[in-house]
């Protein structure tokens, strides 16, 4: 049985640490995390700084992270927790 690859131990470890965001008394934020496994794999040497930047596809990265922007910018200035009330204001909201 072969050893798992390096950089799939570090995407568990990066998604494990998104999924908590504090390690003990050191709080995280999801963009640390990201830049941390991506640090880490270049480190070590799983893929060249060449190559990922080669690799790097800027409509998708554009796409999945715009929504983050959007939502800080939206949040900091008050209109997302605003809107969120004013439309869920008064109904029960059931998980199960």
């Amino acid at each position: 049985m072969s050893s798992p690859d390096l950089s799939v131990l570090v995407l568990l470890g990066v998604l494990s640490l998104t999924a908590l965001l504090q390690v003990g008394s050191l709080r995280l934020q999801t963009w640390q995390v990201m830049t941390l496994g991506a640090l880490l794999v270049l480190l070590l040497g799983e893929i060249s700084p060449q190559e990922a930047l080669h690799q790097l596809t800027w409509t998708c990265s554009s796409f999945y992270s715009g929504p983050f922007v959007w939502g800080k910018r939206l949040t900091g200035a008050d209109i997302l927790p605003g809107l969120g009330a004013g439309l869920f204001q008064g109904r029960r909201i059931r998980i199960n």
